[in-house]
């Protein structure tokens, strides 16, 4: 199950690294994921905003 975590994973190797709004996402290359690919977003106004990932296969 795919899950959330704070902060740089300890060894960057095995996962894929994208910038969302200048936020570093880092995502597991073991994680399966959908045909049409995955969409990672920052949602919210101001300081109340939240990461919002679709596309994993769970």
């Amino acid at each position: 199950m795919p899950a959330v975590y704070a902060g740089k994973p300890p060894i960057e190797k095995g996962f894929y690294r994208t910038e969302v709004d200048g936020l570093n996402v880092y995502v597991d290359t073991t994680c399966p994921i959908r045909p049409e690919g995955l969409q990672v977003d920052l949602k919210g106004f101001g300081l109340f905003k939240r990461l919002v990932v679709d596309g994993f296969m769970v």
